[in-house]
């Protein structure tokens, strides 16, 4: 996403051969494509300042590109791409984990003793659920804390909001674990 702002004064310093500037607010979020906007935008001034100075004689640059970025200052890509790991080395630890400790189960024949059990299939449930939880939420929590300090990504925000949704994408992440598991007859 970008933003081009262009002051009002804009017209009135170009035609008193005063240099102008025109401001790009960027969202660094996604660094990549923020830099190709970017880019975009520094080659359409290029532009406009080549033509601008061509046609009234001028040397210098007439329009002045200030830019900013909101939320990764730097566009440094590793902000962004570090964020996505953690996210992707959540979900597929989590699912093999809770998909794997069924279908074991059920391989060795082991599932169909645990169902003859008096415990309900809730708690059966809970019991299959709880170790992919617990061993996602310890992962996140290793891998965020070597990112934030290791590779010196800022945690900005409430940790208490992180672990939430880490909490609710680790329960879909179960359940579709605990789906797969369901359907398939072998690991």
């Amino acid at each position: 996403m970008l933003v081009v702002h262009i002051g009002s004064d804009f017209s009135k310093n170009l035609l008193k051969n005063q240099p102008t500037s025109v401001q790009i607010l960027l969202d660094g979020r996604n660094s990549n494509t923020a830099m190709l906007a970017l880019n975009y935008v520094q080659e359409i001034v290029f532009s406009f300042n080549e033509s601008w100075n061509k046609s009234h004689a001028r040397r210098g640059p007439p329009a002045i590109l200030v830019q900013r970025a909101w939320f990764n200052n730097t566009l440094n890509s590793h902000w962004f791409i570090l964020v996505g790991i953690v996210a992707l080395l959540n979900l597929v630890v989590t699912l093999e984990v809770t998909a794997l400790s069924v279908a074991r189960e059920r391989e060795a024949g082991t599932f169909d003793q645990l169902l003859v059990t008096p415990m309900t299939p809730f708690e059966i449930l809970v019991g299959k659920s709880l170790p992919g939880l617990l061993i996602g939420l310890f992962e996140a929590t290793l891998v965020v804390t070597l990112i934030v300090f290791w590779f010196h990504v800022p945690l900005r925000g409430s940790i208490g909001a992180l672990y939430l949704g880490l909490f609710i994408f680790l329960l879909s992440a179960i359940g579709i674990g605990l789906m797969i598991s369901s359907l398939s007859v072998t690991q």
